[in-house]
């Protein structure tokens, strides 16, 4: 008689699927942010929940990732209650909980802040804290976009966007690692801001 599969394995079988499935950089990026946050914690669980998403859960859940189309999201959901001393997380700044953090093809992902944050959430579930909503925190204008926006005359329509759109560019262009990336970077933010009018 054939002994059943584990919760457990099926669902690390699944994420390996998902992973060679991906393919192409967002696998690789899938497969090392699986490495990282089991390393975090050696006693994370894998689970595959809401048709088809790896979730990493120790006492609740600590994180679930997944490759999109340009994107490999990290999402936390207790992010709002998280400190995030290394600025990791650039996306879903302006929710009440969630919080996550957008890869891009070419970014680099700050290995040991990640571990950081899988070991943070772990504590809040362990302590049994509930995430409570934070303000969306604001970070300055960096020169070169600052400078772009002034020369266009649309400082105004930038201070317009969404805090966590803002916010989200902003990391986004600090993340580039070529000049000529970030320059391009800069011109989608004030594209972005061209488009509030």
């Amino acid at each position: 008689m054939k002994k059943k599969a584990s919760h457990t394995e099926s669902a690390s079988a699944r994420i390996d699927a998902r992973i060679k499935e991906l393919g192409d950089w967002r696998g690789k990026t899938l497969a090392k942010v699986r490495k990282l946050v089991k390393e975090a914690d050696p006693e994370i669980v894998e689970e595959w929940k809401w048709r088809g998403t790896p979730v990493w859960s120790h006492n609740g859940h600590v994180c679930l990732a997944d490759g999109f189309k340009s994107v490999v999201k990290i999402t936390f959901p207790k992010g709002a209650s998280m400190k995030d001393r290394s600025g990791l997380f650039n996306a879903g700044l302006d929710g009440n909980n969630w919080r996550a953090i957008d890869v891009r093809e070419g970014d680099r992902l700050d290995e040991a802040a990640l571990k950081k944050l899988v070991k943070e959430a772990v504590a809040l579930n362990l302590e049994g804290k509930k995430a409570k909503p934070s303000r969306p925190r604001e970070i300055p204008i960096p020169r070169d976009l600052s400078a772009a926006l002034r020369e266009d005359g649309i400082l105004g329509d930038w201070e317009s966007l969404p805090p966590g759109k803002r916010l989200y560019l902003i990391k986004w262009i600090e993340q580039a690692v070529h000049e000529t990336t970030r320059a391009k970077r800069v011109a989608s933010a004030v594209e972005e801001a061209h488009q509030r009018r």
